[in-house]
């Protein structure tokens, strides 16, 4: 026969359970997370100074997409590479990077950035200056590296009303 008297030794078993906090987490901490991330992005940035396709597409994950300012998103890797081989046959490309602000949510990293760009024809003419925001979003990888799954960024200056 069930006896009242274990239900208030239950119930205050359950309640050191539930509290109880969690077991140690024995993943990166934010901190290696975060490094690892600058890390990545500066890879990115060099690839990008040294006209390395290749280069940039390493950072990238395999379903990686762009969604670039006045443009389509390009709607695979291959156009991707394609379009960045496009605008490095016609530009030199010159820029700084300043990481505002970075969060991790597990998997999932969030980097707002800021910037400025200038790229430099090739074939002579006047250099293409602008002044950039964007956001990088970051997917830890299977083996703990951290790539961009969405690149997203657009101009801080005024469209030309020509």
């Amino acid at each position: 026969m069930f006896s009242l008297r274990f239900v208030p030794a239950a119930v205050f078993g359950f309640t050191i359970l539930a509290c109880s906090p969690p077991p140690e987490s024995t993943g990166p901490s934010v901190t290696e997370d975060l490094a690892a991330i600058a890390d990545a992005g500066a890879r990115l940035k060099s690839a990008m100074s040294l006209d390395n396709v290749p280069g940039i597409m390493a950072e990238l994950t395999d379903d990686h997409l762009t969604m670039p300012p006045d443009g389509p998103t390009p709607p695979n890797s291959q156009a991707l590479a394609d379009w960045h081989q496009a605008r490095m046959d016609q530009f030199a490309f010159e820029s700084v990077f300043t990481t505002e602000e970075v969060r991790v949510l597990g998997d999932i990293a969030i980097e707002r950035f800021s910037g400025s760009t200038r790229l430099v024809p090739r074939e002579g003419g006047e250099d293409v200056v602008d002044s950039t925001k964007g956001v990088w979003i970051w997917e830890r990888q299977e083996d703990g590296s951290w790539k961009i799954l969405w690149s997203i960024w657009n101009s801080n200056l005024p469209m030309d009303a020509n």
